[in-house]
């Protein structure tokens, strides 16, 4: 098993919820290093879809906002998604399409009061989805990329979440589509 920038207890929790959704499994890479290991995974077990859940909110308004506080949303909500993407292409094309699946937050649509740097890395993952779908016309147009939008993690259920995963993946490779789940 491949444990990539997550806890066993963490990956657990997200295995046995995704469990349903066959062919997937839900990665968190940041380490460029780890990015063959993650591409060998992918070819050894075929897999087709990929789910990127990993985010990390820090609520502190703007003028008490860290950098350093900042740097890690950014490093979790879009150096993830931007490596899961990036290495995820060859090994999906190699199998003749796939999907992957980002997770975002609502802030990426309506920015939420307290929360600036949590809502700019989660509307940066938005950007990046977009102009990746538009990069991706020559020759990966199997590929389909997803963004799930979710509100208050607090509020909604890991089975919603599931859901929205599960619908993505009836849709034919190569079939944009998001999701918000409130």
């Amino acid at each position: 098993m491949h444990v990539l920038g997550r806890s066993e207890e963490a990956l657990a929790e997200l295995r046995k919820a995704f469990a349903a959704v066959k062919g997937s499994w839900a990665w968190d890479l940041r380490d460029e290093g780890k990015a063959e290991a993650y591409q060998r995974y992918l070819t050894d077990n075929r897999i087709r879809t990929v789910v990127s859940t990993v985010g990390v909110g820090i609520g502190n308004p703007l003028p008490l906002l860290s950098q350093s506080e900042l740097g890690a949303m950014v490093e979790a909500n879009l150096v993830s998604p931007f490596m899961i993407l990036k290495h995820s292409l060859v090994p999906l094309k190699q199998q003749g399409g796939g999907r992957i699946i980002v997770f975002g937050s609502i802030t990426s649509i309506i920015a939420q009061e307290g929360a600036s740097g949590y809502s700019a890395s989660k509307m940066a993952i938005r950007g990046l989805l977009e102009a990746a779908r538009r990069e991706l016309r020559n020759g990966f147009q199997m590929i389909s990329l997803h963004g799930v939008y979710t509100g208050s993690v607090e509020r909604i259920k890991m089975s919603s979440a599931v859901e929205a995963v599960r619908y993505l993946a009836r849709l034919h490779c190569g079939v944009h589509a998001d999701v918000i789940v409130n």
